[in-house]
């Protein structure tokens, strides 16, 4: 994939109280909000279905997470991730397609989507617009991590 052996920056971080990371775009704030009861017991994935563009994945654990960027040699944004172990690069897994996200605003938003909206829970970023894949990192049957694609 386009992000292999990408030069990652960390940007920001956000404190995971719920063991669930959201990458969302960024003017849906209010209708995560909304909706955020929904999508209890819901499995990794999408909430289009709910109405939002939004992807979340299970952490499995509630701590702070670096939040990160890489970009392209001219100087674009190619991705973001969350990782949450800190030996994701080290590890024999493998990142693979959960789902996509369309982002219209110029902006999206990393979360623990069940917190309330301030900045230790939600971190917002700039981002291009269009739509684009949300990856998982599969080692030994666990999540490791969640990205999102910004470079094809």
């Amino acid at each position: 994939m386009a992000l292999e052996g990408a030069e990652w920056e960390q940007v920001g971080a956000i404190e995971v109280d719920s063991a669930t990371v959201a990458i969302a775009e960024a003017t849906h704030f209010d209708a995560i909000i909304a909706v955020r009861d929904d999508l209890v017991g819901r499995r990794d994935g999408s909430a289009r279905s709910l109405g939002i563009e939004m992807v979340h994945v299970i952490t499995g654990v509630d701590t702070l997470y670096p939040v990160e960027v890489a970009y392209t040699a001219d100087g674009s944004l190619a991705g973001l991730r969350v990782e949450f172990v800190t030996d994701v690069d080290e590890l024999d897994g493998v990142w693979r397609p959960l789902d996509s996200i369309s982002l219209t605003s110029g902006e999206c938003l990393v979360a623990d989507p069940f917190c309330l909206p301030n900045e230790v829970y939600w971190l917002t970023l700039p981002s291009p617009t269009g739509i684009f894949p949300v990856e998982v990192f599969d080692w030994d049957g666990e999540t490791l991590g969640v990205r999102a694609v910004f470079t094809r």
